[in-house]
Formats: C-alpha cells, sequence, structure tokens
C-alpha cells in the first residue's frame, strides 16, 4: 500500500483546497438562501 498517492481525493493538497473552500461555501450559501425565500413566498 502507497502512503503517497500523487492523484489524493482526500485532499492531500491542502493548500488549494483550502483556496477554493470559501468560494464553494459561499455560492452554496447563495444559493440555500434562494431557495429559502422561494419557498417563503411559495407559502405565503
Amino acid at each position: 500500500m502507497r502512503t503517497k498517492a500523487p492523484a489524493d481525493p482526500a485532499g492531500l493538497d491542502a493548500p488549494a483546497v483550502s483556496a477554493a473552500l470559501p468560494a464553494l461555501v459561499r455560492r452554496l450559501h447563495v444559493d440555500l438562501c434562494r431557495l429559502a425565500s422561494c419557498l417563503c413566498r411559495a407559502r405565503a
């Protein structure tokens, strides 16, 4: 069993992952807010 795989999906490339995370979270949050407001409008 190899200890260091070149393309590890678990995220050995920590700097790149931590750099991409904030944008991802922000986009997800915006989508969730839009969905919530749509649901609230549909119920009213």
